[in-house]
């Protein structure tokens, strides 16, 4: 990623993601019925893969029930955790990069410390944005908009808050929490991969990549992180969907027990239920991102120029 200043790096990283995310939404709310579709409901309406699973909630909910139901959610979610992520990054990242020269000599940093920088960056960003945003961030996203998406018939945003905060009170919010937390991996790992497959080619070819080739560099690299964390990503949505059965193996104490129980109900392959729709939908989300943010970089950069100049005047 460009080294930018890193309020600049963020705000081409947020609207990069916000972009990505609505021109992916319907895959999104595919995967998450597939996510929560399970052998012991006897309600849950069963689909047979992603396609079908577009093709039905089109059928009976039209395209609100594709695109709309949660879609403000996520457009908040996905601005406030890109936001705090490409901030961090961008501001960790000389650090790491100066003491890893004064270890090791080299300018490029190793795969491992582009690891612990991407997981420092995450983490950081989830705990700075948890105690004052989460309202407006990823748990509002993970808890709202997964009821939204799930929910027949569909609910606006303030009406599925209300029943989140009735059902389970304020801590209702944060459901989900530990498995994000896990998650922060996640986006280390993409970026991690990112970097290196980067590097590898300016160093092999003398030259940045054009913008095809930033797409499936992100492409791999979320594939590969995707499937590597795919278990507790599944969990993650269980917790923080409502099950209307009085079905105690639907009823989930933690990420563990959520697998238990799957493992137990469908086998192995219960684990990566919707991961063709996972891995779809977010290889496409984070190749479009990473493809924008390189051309958004430049317009972050202006806008941060002309924003610092009013504020500092000469």
């Amino acid at each position: 990623m460009t080294n930018l200043p890193p309020f600049a790096n963020a705000i081409s990283g947020a609207l990069g993601a916000i972009i990505s995310n609505t021109l992916v939404y319907p895959l999104d709310v595919a995967k998450t019925r597939l996510q929560v579709q399970n052998k012991e409901s006897a309600k849950s309406t069963k689909y047979k893969g992603t396609i079908d699973a577009l093709k039905q909630i089109y059928k009976e909910e039209g395209i609100q029930g594709l695109y709309w139901n949660g879609l403000g959610a996520n457009w908040i979610s996905t601005a406030s955790s890109q936001f705090s992520y490409f901030y961090f990054y961008g501001l960790l990242r000389p650090a790491y990069e100066k003491r890893y020269a004064m270890h090791y000599g080299k300018d490029k940093m190793g795969t491992l410390w582009e690891l612990l920088l991407g997981a420092h960056a995450a983490a950081l960003g989830q705990l700075f944005t948890i105690p004052v945003v989460n309202l407006l961030k990823a748990f509002i996203k993970s808890v709202i908009a997964t009821r939204q998406q799930t929910t027949r018939p569909a609910k606006d945003f303030h009406q599925t808050m209300i029943d989140v905060l009735n059902e389970d009170g304020i801590t209702g919010l944060w459901k989900g929490l530990k498995p994000s937390l896990i998650l922060v991996i996640n986006p280390s790992i993409t970026y991690a991969i990112f970097e290196k497959l980067k590097h590898w080619y300016m160093e092999r070819f003398k030259k940045s990549p054009n913008a095809l080739l930033i797409f499936w560099m992100g492409a791999i690299s979320k594939t590969l992180a995707t499937i590597l964390t795919y278990p507790y990503i599944m969990s993650k949505v269980r917790l923080q969907w409502k099950c209307e059965e009085n079905n105690e193996n639907l009823q989930y104490k933690g990420a563990i027990d959520v697998m238990r129980k799957v493992y137990k109900s469908e086998g192995f392959r219960g684990l990566f239920k919707g991961l063709n729709a996972q891995i779809v939908k977010a290889v496409l989300c984070q190749a479009l991102l990473l493809t924008l943010k390189t051309k958004l970089d430049l317009y972050s950069l202006i806008l941060y120029t002309l924003v610092h100049n009013m504020l500092h005047p000469k």
